[in-house]
């Protein structure tokens, strides 16, 4: 563990099962830097999503600790806690009686005091999140008449709003078109490169190779791999986590290997 003392975020060798459920996380450990995005990967029902809601102190690890600048994130306020991490749920709830800039202002809410207004630095920072999300256009727009795609990118302005130091993101942009999807990432990427880390969940193999600088790799409640995306995402690997079916090539721009349905694999 000597080597995490520089994360801003670690999970050290969590456990959680849930009652009457045929699943557990089995001492799961990762560590993530600034200015890093974290890829998790794996198949439907490997514990990807159970990991970030544990990561973001959402649910709380049977054994195992989960550290947020070295401190335990056990300790810690929920409004101490949201000042460090940010957390972006896989499905944005669809009934929310409020505008998009009202929607984005509830993100102020660990720097907020008193009777919880906003001062002049909240609202620049409100409104520096929607143009960063690129929601600025939505202001006025109720949330509950957005798409799904419009919604996320609602919700993370709300989450940027926060002034994180972590973003924890779960499968951010699968109501999302392909363009949508890029612009995403490369926000992601951009943030971090400005000072930020991201723990990233995804089921696009090709997003989390191209914009992940590490990859975790899931499968029943257990770590298979960690490293870089060009040691994680080959044909050996893939084949071994997610079976038959899919094909890996090289990029032709060198930005991370390629993953295609195999025409010729089993049905």
């Amino acid at each position: 563990m000597n080597s995490w003392k520089k994360a801003l975020l670690s999970v050290e060798e969590v456990c959680f099962s849930y009652p009457r459920a045929n699943f557990a996380l089995k001492q799961v450990s990762f560590a993530v830097e600034k200015g890093e995005v974290l890829g998790v990967i794996g198949p439907n029902g490997s514990g990807k999503s159970t990991l970030l809601r544990i990561a973001s102190g959402i649910m709380a690890p049977s054994s195992g600790r989960v550290l947020a600048l070295a401190g335990d994130l056990s300790a810690l306020s929920r409004k101490a806690r949201a000042r460090i991490l940010g957390y972006l749920p896989q499905q944005a709830p669809a009934r929310l009686d409020f505008s998009v800039q009202e929607a984005v202002s509830m993100g102020r809410f660990p720097h907020c005091r008193g009777a919880g207004f906003l001062g002049p630095e909240d609202v620049a920072a409100v409104e520096r999140a929607m143009e960063q999300a690129d929601v600025l256009g939505l202001a006025g727009r109720s949330f509950s008449r957005l798409s799904g795609g419009e919604r996320q990118r609602v919700l993370l302005a709300s989450v940027l709003a926060q002034q994180p130091r972590v973003l924890l993101l779960d499968e951010p942009t699968s109501a999302m078109d392909i363009h949508q999807q890029v612009r995403f990432f490369r926000l992601v990427r951009k943030l971090c490169s400005q000072g930020l880390s991201a723990v990233v969940v995804t089921h696009d193999l090709n997003l989390a190779s191209r914009f992940s600088h590490r990859l975790l790799l899931l499968k029943d409640g257990r770590v298979i791999q960690e490293g870089p995306p060009a040691a994680l995402i080959t044909q050996q690997v893939l084949a071994s986590v997610y079976g038959e079916g899919i094909r890996v090539l090289d990029s032709p721009d060198a930005a991370g290997p390629l993953v295609v349905p195999d025409p010729g694999g089993a049905p």
